[in-house]
């Protein structure tokens, strides 16, 4: 092709020199060449409609990788933690001194928790035993004096009567203790760290008989030989709180 074909090509077309860098059309009545196609659709199933991955995660408003679009990533403590769990920098320390102390703090609280509730059990224990030792010694007097034929002395802290079996059961409280002895055994401690112990005689009309030391001198209202009802009352103070059993034993055989 001669020089001025050439110049008058180039003008005609209008695109000069830019018209080798296209794209060289097919030939064959517009067939591409063969594996063009399954090129085209392996990098359209590979990077899909929007093209390559790196322009995807570059591209705006788009969520992050792994995240369903439309949706965002959880927010909040939790997602704090996962956060700084799955972090290749780990933990710093400032965030070790944070969970430390709500850590301690937690602990503390739940040992207080604890220790008031054991506490509170070791109390109620407690009372039960110190209860249960009131009512035994009481029920002891009851069982003597139920069956006393006769009362020898009727003191506000002491008493004292005879029953079939034995004599002389003498019943006494002296600084928050009582004891009880007969005839044939000594003295016993049946109940201590008393802080009060009384005994109070009635008549058979629920009438309380004066205070008197000694029976056989007395004059009517206050002779309580002739009592038929003693009632007896003990109390013991454990920390703040008072603990009281009261109860009555009913002479029969006089």
């Amino acid at each position: 092709m001669s020089l001025s074909k050439r110049t008058a090509r180039t003008s005609n077309d209008g695109v000069g020199c830019d018209r080798r860098r296209r794209r060289p059309r097919h030939s064959g009545h517009g067939l591409r060449p063969w594996g063009a196609g399954r090129d085209v659709a392996a990098t359209r199933h590979t990077t899909g409609a929007t093209g390559s991955p790196a322009r995807r995660a570059h591209e705006p408003g788009r969520a992050a990788r792994g995240a369903p679009q439309g949706r965002r990533l959880p927010s909040g403590p939790s997602s704090w933690i996962r956060r700084v769990l799955t972090s290749a920098h780990g933990f710093t320390l400032l965030e070790l001194f944070i969970v430390i102390t709500l850590v301690a703090l937690f602990l503390g609280a739940v040992y207080e928790t604890v220790i008031v509730g054991l506490r509170t059990v070791n109390a109620a224990d407690d009372r039960e035993t110190i209860r249960s030792q009131l009512t035994s010694a009481l029920d002891r007097f009851v069982r003597d004096a139920s069956v006393a034929n006769n009362v020898d002395l009727g003191q506000d802290a002491q008493f004292q009567c005879d029953t079939p079996s034995v004599n002389n059961v003498n019943y006494q409280y002296s600084n928050g203790v009582l004891t009880r002895q007969d005839a044939s055994s000594s003295q016993i401690t049946i109940l201590s760290n008393l802080t009060a112990f009384d005994f109070d005689y009635l008549d058979v009309n629920g009438t309380s008989y004066a205070s008197c030391d000694n029976t056989s001198s007395c004059g009517s209202r206050c002779c309580r030989s002739n009592a038929r009802v003693v009632e007896v009352s003990a109390t013991v103070t454990k920390d703040t709180e008072t603990i009281t059993v009261a109860t009555a034993a009913f002479l029969r055989n006089m």
